[in-house]
């Protein structure tokens, strides 16, 4: 099973990021307007719309408000069989390059 790790410089403070990115009902549609259409909850789990026109029921399998982590995994759509994701808003070590 391949693992994909992808890091991703933000310059903006870590609690901003972590404000939506930790929004389960609706960071993803704040995180990537126009490519995700619509993020609405399903009791405690999240329907994700993308603007190609998939959807997936993702529910969330850990989260750590202390560490600024999140983290899900999709459990309803045909083309998928496998998906889990995760997000860690960190602090970085040194400055980001001007």
């Amino acid at each position: 099973m391949a693992t994909v790790h992808v890091e991703s410089v933000i310059d903006r403070a870590p609690a901003e990021v972590w404000e939506v990115i930790g929004d389960w009902a609706h960071g993803p549609v704040r995180m990537a307007p126009g490519f995700v259409t619509s993020s609405v909850l399903d009791g405690e789990d999240r329907i994700v719309t993308f603007a190609n026109g998939t959807v997936v029921k993702e529910i969330m399998t850990g989260r750590d408000d202390a560490r600024r982590r999140l983290a899900w995994s999709v459990v309803e759509n045909p083309r998928l069989t496998h998906h889990n994701g995760a997000f860690t808003c960190t602090t970085r070590a040194t400055a980001r390059p001007a």
